[in-house]
């Protein structure tokens, strides 16, 4: 494997799956397809103005992801699904009364 076959963004082995950023040249993992799962380390889009498709990587874009785990969510410990949905409908219903206290 060659320096040059290794993603710009997250420095792992590049497969079949890349795509060459417009802005710095570098090739990134891109899923050329939506039924086959594939790593995407980017992001394309059609530029209005020359009616192009564009690549880009998530470092030129502005969106590196930071090293380690990253979650949508936040986990509770010791907390079941039902204690969390409780406790979400009774802060809206606080919300809807218009009571501050939490």
């Amino acid at each position: 494997m060659m320096p040059d076959d290794v993603c710009i963004v997250c420095a792992e082995p590049l497969t079949e799956n890349r795509a060459t950023c417009n802005q710095c040249g570098a090739d990134f993992h891109f899923a050329l397809r939506i039924d086959v799962p594939a790593k995407d380390c980017g992001d394309a889009w059609i530029d209005d103005e020359v009616q192009a498709l564009v690549f880009g990587c998530n470092r030129c874009l502005g969106r590196m992801e930071p090293a380690g785990e990253r979650r949508r969510y936040a986990r509770r410990e010791q907390t079941g699904a039902r204690a969390v949905a409780r406790a979400r409908r009774g802060r809206r219903a606080r919300e809807a009364r218009g009571d501050d206290a939490s």
